[in-house]
C-alpha cells in the first residue's frame, strides 16, 4: 500500500514539475498563445526586405534609371527537396518540367540558404503562387525591385546589377544573393544607391510552410537609396551614340575646365534591360563572343596608339628640352634616313621648310623625326606623365586602363642596336605608346584650359531631399611655357581653320574650334582614326575626342566631331534663351 502511494506521489510530482517548467517558459515569453503554439510546432523567420535603389538622373534632372516592382521567387533547397509535392506544384506554376526544376535545385550547394530562382515572375504567376502558398515548402516570393531604363542610353557609364553568387565581388554591407553593382556608376556608387534593408518576420511550421505574419508592429521599413545626378547631358549622349551607330569606337565630350563628362559613347554597346531579368545563356554567349566587344567600354578600357594627336605634347616636350623653339625649322623632303632605316612622311611629296606650328597644322612627320634624333626619352616619358598619359585618370568608373609610355629601360631590355628608329615612331605617336580615349581628353583639355590637368568624373552630385554632396575636384597645374603653349594652340587652330590644315574641309560656320587629326597604323587591318578638338577657340569650354577602329584616317572622324561641336553649340544657345 505504501509502495503504491509512493508511485502515485512520484507521478504527481513529475506532472507538477512539467507544468511548472512549461509555465515558466510561457510567462517568460509574455503568455502569448501564438508563442505557445510556436513552441510546439512553429518557428519565427526573419525576412530581409530589399530597398529600392536610388534613381539616376542626367545633369539637368532628366530620369535615366529608376525602379519597378518585381515579384522574385526564392527556394531553400533543404526544405524543398524533401517535399516532392512542392516540386510538382511549383513546376506547374512556372510551367516547367518538375525534373528540370529539381535538377536546378540540386545544384544549389548550401542547402539551408535561400536562393533566387526566378526574377520578375509577373503578376499572373504571382497570383497562382499565392493560391498555393501554404502548400509549398521551402518556397517564397518577395515583392522587390528591378531597374528600369526610360531612355536606354550610356550602358557602360551607368553599369548594371548582378546577383552576388561569389563572396569575392561583395563590398561591405553586401551578402550573397544581393543584387550588386558590377560596373559603371552602379558599382562605384553602390553604397550610396543601395539604401538600407528592412526586416519583416513570419511564422513557419516545421515543414517551412508559412503560417502567418508575426508582430507587424516590430517590422523595420527598408530605406530607399540616395539619388545620383550624372554630369552627362542626355541629349548630347544620345546624339554621340547615334553618330557611332554601325561603327566601332568612342566619342567623349568633356568640360575642359572642370573634367565633367558631358557625353561618353562607346560602340558597339548593349541594352541594360537584359540585366533586369535572368540573362539567358544564349544572350550571354552572344555578348561575350561578339568581335566588336559590346561589353567593353572603349572610352576607358580601349588602349591605342595616339598617332599624330601626340605631336602637340611632343612639341612641348622638345621645347622643354630646348631641342626646338618657335623659330626652329626643319626641311621635309618627304622622308629622311634615321637610324638604320629611311622613314617617310605621310605626305610623300614633302612639306618643305617647316616650323612647329606648321608641323602641327599639316601633321608633318619629318619635323618630329628630326626632334627624335636629340630627344632624351626618359625626360620625354616624365613630361608626358605630367599630362596624365600612361596613368589612370581617376575617373569614377571601374576597369579604367593605364595605357603605356615606354622609357629607355623598356627599349634596351627588348632591343639591341640603335633605338633612333623606335624613338622616331614614338614622336609621331606610333609604336609602343598606348593611351585611352579618356586620357586623350585629359591632355587635350590641358592645352585648351591653359595648362591644368583635370580629373574626369561622371557623377556631379548625390543625395536626396535637396541635401546633396558634390564631387567637384580641383585641377592640377602643369608647368608649361606660355609661348610654347600658344604655338601648339595656334597649330591646332590652323588644322581646322586655315587652308592646308588636315581638317580644313571640316571647319564649322557655327562654332570656331581647334583640333588635330590622327591615324594609327594597324598591322591587322585598316588603320584606326582619331580626331581631337576643343572649342570655342577663344573661350574653350569643351574637349571632344573621336576614335574609330579601322576608320583609316583622322579626317574620317573629323566630321563626327564637327557635328558634336555644332550640336553642343545649339544646346548652349537654347539654354541661354531659356
Amino acid at each position: 500500500m505504501r509502495e503504491e502511494r509512493g508511485k502515485i506521489f512520484i507521478i504527481i510530482s513529475g506532472i507538477i514539475f512539467l507544468i511548472l517548467i512549461f509555465r515558466i517558459f510561457y510567462l517568460q515569453n509574455g503568455g502569448d498563445k501564438s508563442l505557445f503554439e510556436r513552441a510546439l510546432n512553429n518557428k519565427i523567420e526573419d525576412i530581409i526586405i530589399t530597398p529600392s535603389r536610388g534613381n539616376i538622373y542626367d545633369r539637368n534632372g532628366n530620369l535615366l534609371v529608376d525602379n519597378k516592382h518585381s515579384y522574385n521567387l526564392y527556394i531553400v533547397p533543404k526544405w524543398f527537396e524533401k517535399d516532392s509535392l512542392s516540386a510538382k506544384i511549383l513546376a506547374s506554376i512556372l510551367e516547367i518540367n518538375p525534373d528540370s526544376l529539381l535538377k536546378d535545385v540540386s545544384r544549389m550547394k548550401k542547402k539551408d540558404r535561400e536562393y533566387s530562382y526566378r526574377r520578375n515572375i509577373g503578376i499572373n504567376t504571382y497570383l497562382k503562387y499565392s493560391e498555393q502558398e501554404k502548400s509549398l515548402r521551402g518556397v517564397r516570393v518577395k515583392n522587390e525591385w528591378k531597374r528600369d531604363f526610360p531612355l536606354e542610353i550610356a550602358p557602360h557609364l551607368i553599369g548594371h546589377l548582378v546577383e552576388a553568387k561569389d563572396k569575392k565581388i561583395l563590398k561591405k554591407g553586401q551578402k550573397l544573393g544581393d543584387l550588386v553593382g558590377i560596373d559603371g556608376v552602379e558599382y562605384v556608387y553602390d553604397d550610396i544607391l543601395r539604401g538600407k534593408k528592412g526586416l519583416e518576420q513570419e511564422i513557419r511550421d516545421v515543414k517551412s510552410k508559412k503560417v502567418s505574419d508575426y508582430k507587424k508592429e516590430n517590422w523595420i521599413s527598408a530605406v530607399k537609396g540616395e539619388d545620383i545626378y550624372l554630369t552627362i547631358d542626355y541629349r548630347l549622349q544620345m546624339f554621340t551614340e547615334k553618330l557611332l551607330d554601325g561603327k566601332s569606337g568612342s566619342i567623349i565630350v568633356m568640360d575642359c575646365n572642370n573634367g565633367e563628362i558631358l557625353a561618353m559613347a562607346s560602340k558597339p554597346d548593349f541594352s541594360l534591360s537584359i540585366y533586369s531579368e535572368r540573362i539567358s545563356n544564349e544572350t550571354w554567349n552572344k555578348l561575350i563572343n561578339d568581335p566588336g566587344r559590346p561589353l567593353y567600354s572603349k572610352a576607358v578600357q580601349g588602349e591605342y596608339s595616339p598617332g599624330s594627336l601626340l605631336k602637340m605634347i611632343n612639341y612641348l616636350s622638345a621645347a622643354e628640352q630646348e631641342i626646338v623653339d618657335r623659330s626652329t625649322k626643319f626641311n621635309c623632303p618627304g622622308g629622311m634616313k634615321i637610324g638604320n632605316s629611311y622613314k617617310k612622311c605621310w605626305y610623300h611629296k614633302g612639306h618643305g621648310e617647316i616650323n612647329g606650328i606648321s608641323a602641327i597644322q599639316v601633321s608633318c612627320d619629318v619635323y618630329f623625326y628630326e626632334v627624335a634624333k636629340n630627344i632624351d626619352i626618359d625626360r620625354w616619358n616624365r613630361y608626358l606623365k605630367k599630362f596624365g598619359i600612361g596613368e589612370k585618370t581617376g575617373v569614377d568608373l571601374r576597369y579604367e586602363r593605364d595605357g603605356n609610355i615606354p622609357d629607355y629601360k623598356f627599349y634596351r631590355s627588348r632591343f639591341r642596336g640603335s633605338l633612333l628608329g623606335r624613338f622616331a615612331n614614338l614622336l609621331i605617336g606610333q609604336g609602343e605608346i598606348l593611351v585611352t580615349p579618356l586620357q586623350t581628353a585629359v591632355f587635350i583639355s590641358s592645352i585648351a584650359n591653359g595648362g591644368f590637368r583635370v580629373k574626369p568624373r561622371v557623377v556631379q552630385k548625390y543625395g536626396s531631399d535637396n541635401n546633396f554632396s558634390y564631387t567637384k575636384k580641383k585641377a592640377t597645374p602643369i608647368e608649361i611655357n606660355r609661348e610654347d603653349l600658344k604655338s601648339v594652340r595656334k597649330g591646332m587652330f590652323n588644322v581646322v581653320n586655315i587652308l592646308g590644315g588636315t581638317a580644313y574641309k571640316h571647319r564649322s560656320e557655327k562654332i570656331i574650334f581647334a583640333g588635330k587629326t590622327g591615324t594609327v597604323e594597324n598591322a591587322h587591318g585598316p588603320d584606326h582614326a582619331w580626331f581631337s578638338g576643343y572649342g570655342p577657340y577663344e573661350d574653350p569650354q569643351i574637349t571632344v575626342i573621336g576614335f574609330i577602329e579601322h576608320g583609316e584616317h583622322g579626317s574620317a572622324v573629323a566630321p563626327l566631331v564637327k557635328d558634336v561641336f555644332e550640336f553642343w553649340s545649339e544646346l548652349k544657345t537654347d539654354s541661354l534663351k531659356n
